[in-house]
C-alpha cells in the first residue's frame, strides 16, 4: 500500500493533515466496523473485517508518515486476536491437571509444592497464553523443568500420571502463547511501498 492508496482508502487528499486523517478514519470506521454487523452472514462480516483492517493500516501508514523523520521506515504491527474459548478450555484442563498434581504429584498435599511449583506454573502458562511475553515463557519453562525433575526423582505412578495430566494443558497454553507472539508486521519503506517484515 502506497501513501496515495492509503489516502484513497480514507478518502482524504495525499497531503492531508493529521486531524483530517483522524476525522476521515473515525467516520469510515463508524460505517464499516465489523461489530456493527452482528446478524450479517459470515462472508459479509469477513469482508467488513478485511476492509476495516485495510482502513486501519491506511491510517497507520499516513499518520506514521506524518510523524516520522524523513528516511526512517514505519513499522505497522497488528496482533492476532486471542481465541477466548480455547483459552477457557485450556484453563479448565489446567485446573484438572493442578488438582491431579496436588493429589498424586511428587509432593502430595504439600503447601510448599503448591506455592512454589504449581501456582507459578499456572500463572506463567495463562500469562504467556494471554500476553505472549518472554518473562512468562521463562517462568513456564523453569517450572516445567522443575516438575519434570521432581517427577523423575519421585517416580511413582501417581506422580507420572499427574505430570502427564498437567503437561497437556501447559503445552496447549504455551502453543497459544506462541500464537499470541506471532505478529503481522509490515514495514513501509522510503518509497512508501509496504513490504512484509
Amino acid at each position: 500500500m502506497t501513501p496515495d492508496d492509503a489516502a484513497r482508502i480514507l478518502g482524504v487528499a495525499p497531503g492531508a493533515s493529521l486531524e483530517e486523517i483522524e476525522r476521515a478514519f473515525r467516520a469510515r470506521a463508524r460505517e464499516s466496523h465489523p461489530d456493527l454487523l452482528p446478524d450479517a452472514p459470515r462472508e459479509r462480516v469477513a469482508a467488513a473485517s478485511e476492509a476495516f483492517v485495510r482502513l486501519t493500516d491506511a491510517r497507520a501508514l499516513l499518520t506514521g508518515l506524518r510523524d516520522r523523520e524523513p528516511g526512517v521506515p514505519v513499522v505497522i504491527v497488528r496482533r492476532r486476536p486471542l481465541n477466548r474459548w480455547a483459552l477457557a478450555l485450556w484453563c479448565a484442563a489446567l485446573g484438572v491437571g493442578l488438582i491431579v498434581s496436588i493429589l498424586g504429584g511428587p509432593a502430595e498435599y504439600s503447601l510448599a509444592d503448591i506455592a512454589l511449583r504449581l501456582v507459578p506454573l499456572a500463572i506463567a502458562a495463562v500469562g504467556f497464553a494471554v500476553t505472549g511475553r518472554s518473562v512468562f515463557l521463562i517462568v513456564l519453562i523453569a517450572t516445567t523443568v522443575v516438575s519434570l525433575a521432581l517427577t523423575l526423582v519421585f517416580a511413582t505412578f501417581g506422580s507420572l500420571l499427574a505430570l502427564e495430566v498437567l503437561l497437556v494443558p501447559v503445552l496447549g497454553l504455551a502453543w497459544m502463547g506462541w500464537q499470541t507472539r506471532r505478529r503481522v508486521t509490515r514495514e513501509v519503506g522510503r518509497d512508501g511501498a509496504v513490504r512484509p517484515h
